[in-house]
């Protein structure tokens, strides 16, 4: 059994799944990275030896998948040989009838675990798997309730497509807990379905764990991916885990703070990624900080810093909004808060935004539709909450602000529909009194504003500004964008007491006087009432979507079993076609040996004929070069004629000669070769006997060698025998008394023994010794004879003379028994003391042999004598090539000496002929020619008379091309004839047979596809399930977000009121201390003060705008309100705006910091 156990644990792999955050075009890039992480999942099992993959479930994606994925995952994990894998179908890809796994045959060590907890036990590995698949979209139930693993002594692993106690997904999943994972007794579990890697958890003596998945879909998947590998012992305390990053690309997002150098920021993200990053993940870059309208063109322009670097990059806002501008540039953000405060105390609707925020970046992506739904419904129901819209006059007042004291155009004031118009403002401070006025013109399609200050003081003279100065920077110290950062503070214009009240309470729920919770609470519950109402009729929906899913589900298997018909139908066809062909092929086959066995003799009539060929050809070129030697020489066919005996006489003996000489120098030449081999053999110069030399040497080396060996068996056997000598002495030395027993003192003892044994047995001797006991009273002879032999007993350490003898005996035995292991001790000895001297023998009969081996380069006695053989047969077979050399030598002479006779004869027939003496050489030379060619013409014509009469008489009447087109290719019928015709006939049969068969298939399967029922198309089935889906998910999807809506609302006014709304409280009542008014009026102004207040905290720049349209008569209420904002003046900027009259006088009248006079239009 194996000690321990090696497992790689991995999952969420999703194949076909569309869901790849990034542009369109990424899909398939990211489909490939999937593949090669994958393949190097299947590396990473060969190279670390894995004994076990588990593939913890979303193995695919089953509304995607393809068959042809499909087979590529099994015939990818179909190379693992030495892994077994199990896979556990999951949430994305559920072991229904339609699952994907049922689009492939999966290989024998695959096991895919379905519906319950099974085990696969694993005897040669010691080790149990345990594993229960989905089998629906929904899980039917929990996985380990009361779940317990077998003692049987092997390792306890399961693997579940599961989450450990997790409150967001028990709409789907029914949780794992903790206590149940301790409880079960496994070793080890592995878990699948969250995108990013858990880490090792344990809980009793169980590890688990979730690898994840191993390449990321998303930006909320910025972890490392990869798998786990493990190792499991069946010591405690020996298990280990290793986690392996495999991703190919990362979702990597960076937070920056806006800067006004973009470019530094810029190389600031280069420093800090690596070329390689830049060109292989996706970036996102998060800018955070105060950005502006205006800014937006220099975020464009850090992108296209930055477009060339990375391969794909998405720079967005901290709330997460692209720009209008382009779908990768950061927007601007708005300046003011819901309060219309410039930092903004954060109202109950802001704290539900930035939990929503929160929830939406830190969900899965496929939980994000659904909280996107909870999102516009949440703003939905809070929009429902606002009571009424009173703040135009205010926003108008401030941005006839911003123009009269910063030139600042805002789209109230350009919008403004009198064409003139004059605006004035009184300033008071210390001992000035400010006095602006305002006018503005029309011109054209523009309004021209201009401005004059006068201090009117005592001297009343008028102050010009610099152009680069405005008059809030000059009257308020401060630039306008601490000026927009002012918070407002607006008096309601309906002075109802009921009005305040309202105003108070929406005050004290959530920090907006103009947002009601109530009305949001009521909205919300309106909605749930509203879609309750519905349920009659969604679960009728629900039954549809069920009957057509089931109807889809049986078209979908009538549909995938028609295909297999027919391809079944396909190949079955094929096959009937190949089986025909093959019967036809055989018939020929059998009617073309027919004809082979009628003509026996075709093989050497196509022999012949083939030779016949070859002579034509030769004799064709010997007639081409007889007529080109006639026509250019000087030799005519009357010479050749009268010559022909002489030349044809000189032809052959020519031919003798160059076939002598051919044979004479390949004779050389082999000669030459032999003589070098032998040099180089290694065996030159050795005896005839150094064969046998040799082999006595391997001989006495092998039987020293085999002494040595002997030897050290003899080494044992002297120390048995010494440990023998050894306990041998030590006995005899136990019986060293029995050493002086000699020969006399045995015949002694012998002798008293007898002598007492016959007087105590004799009457007279009995008698004798009662008289002397009577008369003497001493001891009787027979005493006497006891005592001595006693003696003599006890001076041998025996009792009796039996013992004596046993004793006596034993010694012997034992001495003789050490003298014989002395000897034999003598001899062993030495024989190991020739161990030196065979040693030598060895050492030097070795080297020998070595330097034997060594020069002939052979490896042993039996090559060495193969080779030695070799050499002797070579040396016989050079001496007698030699002697045949010297005898074609001689034979080559003689024929030269005929050939230069013959030519000597030839000589003088040319004179007699005429040809002078300068031309006879070249003339000789060419009739030789002449006749060379006239010899080879006739003896190929001769030849040919043979072979063809031979052909003709073989031939006789057949049509040799026609037997060519029957029988050729030959050598497939000459395969064929081997076979016998009871074997060709069985082979028929078979073929037949099995027809036969494919035939009967066929129809059947025909039968079948025409009998198949008839279905709605896919298509149609599908659009028809997605629209009734989406409206039972749509049902589901709002009823699930309405109740996430209310739970976040109420988590949000609980955190507002645990942060804000005390602090609120506090701050409004010390307000209220200081005004001392307990009216409702009262109680509004403080707490709307304290509003703003906590929202400028200590921003001591930025002003605070207080803006009443019309006031109820309460001189008191508002005595205290002004005496307030004067002592508030100190710390900060207060500007009080109004149109009422009344209240505009007391204003003069208590010397308030600032004041605005009604606009007077013209």
């Amino acid at each position: 059994m194996a000690a321990r156990v090696r497992f790689l644990h991995c999952g969420g792999f999703q194949f076909d799944s569309p869901a790849w955050e990034g542009p369109e075009e990424w899909a398939s890039l990211r489909n490939q990275d999937l593949w090669q992480t994958f393949e190097a999942v299947l590396a990473l099992c060969r190279s670390e030896k894995i004994d076990l993959l588990f593939l913890t479930g979303d193995l695919f994606e089953q509304e995607y998948v393809r068959k042809e994925t499909v087979d590529r995952v099994v015939r990818t994990l179909a190379k693992l040989d030495e892994t077994r894998i199990f896979i556990t179908p999951g949430e994305r890809d559920p072991l229904v009838n339609t699952s994907a796994y049922r689009l492939a045959l999966w290989p024998n060590k695959v096991h895919i675990f379905s519906k319950g907890i099974n085990s696969v036990k694993i005897p040669t590995l010691n080790v149990t798997v345990y594993g229960a698949g989905w089998t629906a979209y929904r899980q039917d139930g929990p996985f380990l309730d009361g779940f317990q693993t077998k003692e049987d002594g092997t390792l306890q692993l399961m693997l579940l497509h599961a989450v450990v106690d997790p409150i967001e997904n028990l709409n789907k999943f029914i949780p794992i807990i903790p206590e149940q994972i301790a409880a079960s007794g496994l070793d080890y579990l592995a878990l699948g379905h969250k995108e990013e890697w858990s880490g090792i958890q344990q809980a009793g003596e169980t590890f688990w764990a979730d690898c994840g998945s191993p390449e990321a879909r998303s930006f909320r998947e910025s972890g490392p991916h990869g798998v786990l590998l493990g190792e499991i012992g069946e010591e405690r305390g020996s298990t280990k885990f290793e986690f392996r990053e495999l991703g190919q690309r990362r979702y990597v997002e960076k937070a920056l703070l806006v800067q006004a150098d973009m470019e530094g920021l810029a190389a600031k993200l280069l420093a800090e990624t690596s070329i390689s990053e830049q060109q292989r993940d996706l970036f996102r870059i998060k800018l955070s900080g105060a950005i502006r309208e205006g800014d937006e063109a220099a975020v464009q322009s850090l992108q296209k810093l930055l477009a060339d670097k990375f391969r794909y990059l998405e720079i967005i806002s901290s709330d997460g909004r692209l720009s209008e501008s382009g779908s990768k540039v950061v927007t601007t953000v708005e300046g003011r808060t819901e309060n219309g405060d410039g930092n903004g105390l954060p109202t109950l609707k802001q704290v539900f935004s930035a939990n929503m925020q929160e929830r939406l970046v830190a969900e899965s992506a496929e939980k994000l539709k659904h909280w996107e739904l909870v999102q516009k419904i949440g703003l939905a129901a809070l929009g429902q909450g606002r009571e009424d819209d009173e703040e135009k006059g205010c926003h108008r007042m401030l941005d006839f602000l911003l123009e009269l004291f910063y030139d600042f155009k805002t789209p109230s004031t350009l919008k403004a529909d009198n064409r003139q118009g004059i605006m004035e403002v009184w300033v008071s401070e210390d001992s000035f009194r400010y006095h602006i006025r305002r006018q503005f013109i029309q011109q054209g399609d523009e309004r021209e504003g201009s401005s004059t200050l006068v201090i009117e003081d005592e001297t009343g003279k008028t102050v010009s500004l610099p152009d680069s100065m405005t008059l809030g920077e000059y009257l308020f110290g401060v630039k306008i964008e601490s000026f927009l950062q002012g918070g407002v503070v607006e008096w309601p214009e309906r002075n109802e007491e009921d009005n305040f009240y309202q105003r108070v309470r929406n005050l004290r729920q959530g920090g907006d006087e103009r947002f009601s919770l109530t009305k949001v609470r009521a909205s919300i519950a309106g909605a749930q009432k509203r879609v309750n109402d519905q349920r009659e009729s969604m679960v009728l929906v629900k039954a549809e979507y069920d009957a057509l899913r089931h109807d889809w589900e049986s078209a979908h298997r009538q549909q995938e079993e028609k295909r297999v018909c027919l391809i079944e139908i396909k190949n079955l066809q094929e096959r009937e076609k190949i089986l025909a062909e093959s019967l036809a092929a055989a018939a020929k086959l059998q009617d073309r040996l027919a004809v082979l066995t009628q003509n026996p003799d075709y093989r050497e009539l196509r022999q012949l004929q083939g030779e016949l060929a070859r002579l034509e050809d030769s004799y064709l070129k010997s007639e081409l070069n007889l007529r080109t030697l006639t026509c250019e020489s000087r030799v005519d066919w009357a010479m050749i004629e009268s010559l022909r005996e002489e030349c044809k006489e000189w032809a052959f003996v020519q031919d003798q000669v160059g076939r002598l000489a051919a044979i004479t120098k390949i004779r050389a030449q082999e000669i030459k070769e032999t003589d070098i081999l032998l040099h180089t053999s290694g065996y030159q110069g050795l005896e005839e006997d150094a064969d046998q030399r040799l082999r006595r040497v391997e001989e006495d080396r092998d039987a020293a060698q085999e002494e040595l060996d002997k030897l050290i068996l003899t080494k044992h056997e002297i120390e048995e025998i010494q440990s023998k000598v050894k306990n041998e002495r030590a006995r005899l030395h136990e019986l060293e008394v029995m050493t002086e027993v000699t020969d006399a003192v045995k015949t002694k003892i012998a002798d008293r023994e007898r002598h007492l044994t016959q007087w105590q047995n004799s009457k007279v001797g009995s008698l004798l010794d009662r008289a002397c006991q009577e008369q003497f009273g001493g001891k009787s002879i027979g005493e006497r004879l006891s005592f001595r032999l006693a003696q003599d007993y006890q001076n041998y350490q025996v009792s009796n003379y039996k013992e004596f003898q046993s004793k006596l005996q034993e010694f012997h035995e034992r001495r003789q028994r050490v003298e014989r292991l002395h000897a034999e001790l003598e001899r062993l000895q030495a024989n190991v003391n020739r161990e030196e001297k065979l040693h030598k023998i060895v050492n030097s009969h070795t080297k020998i042999l070595n330097q034997a081996y060594a020069a002939t380069k052979t490896a042993n006695l039996s090559a060495w004598l193969n080779g030695w053989q070799d050499y002797i047969r070579k040396i016989h077979r050079l001496q007698q090539s030699r002697e045949a050399l010297q005898l074609e030598i001689v034979k080559q002479q003689m024929e030269e000496d005929k050939m230069a006779a013959c030519a000597e004869q030839l000589q003088l027939k040319l004179e007699n002929w005429g040809t002078p003496a300068t031309n006879r050489e070249e003339v000789l030379a060419e009739v030789l020619k002449v006749a060379k060619q006239l010899r080879i013409k006739e003896e190929t014509e001769k030849e040919v008379a043979v072979l063809a009469k031979r052909y003709r008489d073989l031939l006789g009447d057949r049509n040799i091309e026609q037997l060519a087109e029957i029988l050729e290719p030959l050598a497939e019928l000459e395969r064929e004839s081997c076979l016998s015709k009871e074997e060709r006939q069985a082979d028929l049969a078979d073929i037949n047979k099995e027809r036969l068969e494919v035939r009967r298939q066929l129809k059947t399967a025909e039968h079948r596809l025409q009998g198949s029922q008839k279905y709605l198309s896919l298509s149609a089935l599908e659009k028809k399930i997605e629209n009734v889906k989406q409206k039972w998910m749509a049902y589901e999807d709002l009823q699930h977000a309405l109740l996430d809506v209310q739970a976040l609302l109420e988590v949000s006014w609980r955190e507002w009121q645990t942060k804000y709304g005390k602090e609120l409280e506090r701050e409004a009542e010390w307000i209220v201390n200081k005004i001392s008014s307990s009216s409702t009026q009262g109680t509004y102004f403080s707490y709307r003060m304290a509003v703003a207040q906590l929202a400028l905290h200590y921003t001591t720049e930025a002003p605070l705008f207080l803006y009443v349209e019309e006031t109820k008569e309460e001189q008191n209420l508002w005595e205290d309100i002004l005496g307030y904002l004067h002592n508030l003046s100190v710390s900060r900027k207060v500007v009080l705006v109004t149109s009422d009259e009344k209240l505009w006088r007391r204003i003069l009248a208590s010397d308030c910091r600032l004041a605005e006079k009604p606009p007077q239009n013209k």
